[in-house]
């Protein structure tokens, strides 16, 4: 019965919108590349699939801020999110809907991992925050985790971009989660907060076998106990 529900969940979570869908990342736009990134990172630039506040921006990788490359690991394609010019704090927002699968959540059966790359510029202390904010139907905050906020010691005085994770369960309750990129700047004049590669991925850790697996099994056990029968 599970299998059923969760295909049709994941079906209604594609054509409704912004509704999570199991074991894919559910954070639009997570890499900064829907849109155009300011050559210069001074330009304020619109940032697809996010609620922006202050300056936020997306700047793109390149000869002005080829240094970021040089976090390990990671395909960071053209864009990053950064705080953006002449402000001290700047964020950005999405909701995601969770309502389709509340009966596996309230079960204590949804998994998540919460992940991103987060950093900043060279020695100044300004950094990046990922929040991820459970609401239940009547909006009230369930509980919260973050990950991100490596400062200058933490890069070793580089410019460039950590990995952090956080794992645990979904609360009982969820109905929608709120994901809040936060950039602070504790130095200078622009707020060199930066991110890239967010992700946000829900999943059931024990699914329900499909009925054909549960077919075969049924049929190797009984032809196992024919043959012990038979002997």
């Amino acid at each position: 019965m599970k299998l059923v529900v969760c295909v049709i969940l994941s079906t209604l979570g594609v054509a409704y919108g912004n509704q999570i869908v199991l074991g894919t990342n559910a954070i639009v736009n997570p890499g900064a590349e829907a849109g155009t990134g300011s050559i210069s990172g001074n330009d304020v630039e619109s940032v697809p699939g996010w609620t922006t506040n202050g300056n936020f921006t997306v700047v793109q990788y390149g000869p002005n801020n080829s240094e970021i490359n040089t976090a390990p690991g990671a395909a960071f394609g053209n864009n990053f999110f950064s705080g953006g010019p002449s402000n001290a704090s700047s964020y950005a927002t999405q909701v995601l809907d969770v309502s389709n699968i509340s009966a596996l959540i309230n079960a204590g059966e949804v998994d998540y991992s919460l992940s991103g790359y987060f950093g900043g510029y060279e020695t100044q202390d300004d950094y990046a925050t990922l929040t991820a904010t459970f609401f239940d139907v009547s909006a009230d905050d369930l509980g919260q985790v973050t990950v991100g906020g490596d400062n200058e010691s933490a890069r070793n005085g580089l410019t460039t971009l950590l990995f952090d994770s956080a794992a645990g369960t979904i609360p009982y309750g969820t109905e929608s989660i709120e994901f809040t990129l936060q950039m602070t700047r504790l130095y200078g004049s622009y707020n060199d907060g930066y991110a890239d590669n967010l992700s946000f991925v829900a999943v059931d850790p024990a699914p329900t076998p499909e009925p054909a697996a549960w077919a075969l099994s049924a049929i190797g056990i009984g032809a196992l106990l024919i043959r012990r029968k038979m002997r």
